[in-house]
This record gives structure tokens, sequence and C-alpha cells, in this order.
């Protein structure tokens, strides 16, 4: 097959724009740690890692596969409904987290 002569030449591509960090958008706003809301107060607070009592998704996804003992579950779902997670998480959650309050073995933290 031979070169069509009368096809155009590729343009040069500009080059990349250089990243200083991903971690920071242009504007300056840090992307890690994230900030969140506090589900109660609604007051921005910091994230850190050492704030989870444990891995969440692991915790997750051991409850999905049903290998939590039942004091792992309260824990879990303490924490859920203590973040504010259980009720933005599948509907599910949200039930579990409601039929765990009702029953007793989880509170909703007291308004300040």
């Amino acid at each position: 097959m031979h070169a069509n002569p009368n096809r155009p030449l590729p343009r040069p591509r500009p080059e990349p724009t250089p990243v200083k960090s991903i971690m920071v958008t242009p504007d300056g706003r840090k992307l890690w740690p994230p900030e969140t809301h506090d589900f109660y107060s609604h007051e921005t607070v910091k994230w850190h890692p050492d704030d989870v009592p444990f891995n969440l998704a692991e915790k997750i996804m051991a409850f999905e596969a049903s290998e939590l003992e039942d004091t792992e579950i309260f824990e879990l779902f303490q924490y859920l409904i203590d973040t504010g997670h259980a009720w933005t998480l599948q509907g599910s959650y949200g039930r579990t987290a409601m039929m765990l309050i009702e029953g007793g073995q989880c509170h909703v933290k007291e308004e300040a």
C-alpha cells in the first residue's frame, strides 16, 4: 500500500502541560487527604486513616460474605451510623442500621 500524496500530514501534538502534583488542583486546593462534612453538624472535618478503627472496605466485604461475628457487625454498623455512611450506602445498610438501633445493639450519636 502506498502513501496517499493528497492526504495532509498529521499536525504535531502539543506538549503536555506539566503537572506539579495530582493531589493539588491548579487553584491550590489539596485533594488528599480529603475533607468531609460531619453528618450531624455539617462542619468540614479533616479525614485521616487513623480515624477509622478498622479497614472499612475489608469489613464491608466480610459483612457481605457473612464472615463477621455479631459483635463485629455491631461495631461496623455503629461506625457507619456515627459517620453517616449508613444512610448514604445502598438501602440495605440503612435498613440494617435502623433495625440495630431499634433493637438496641447500636445507637444514634447524641447531638451537641
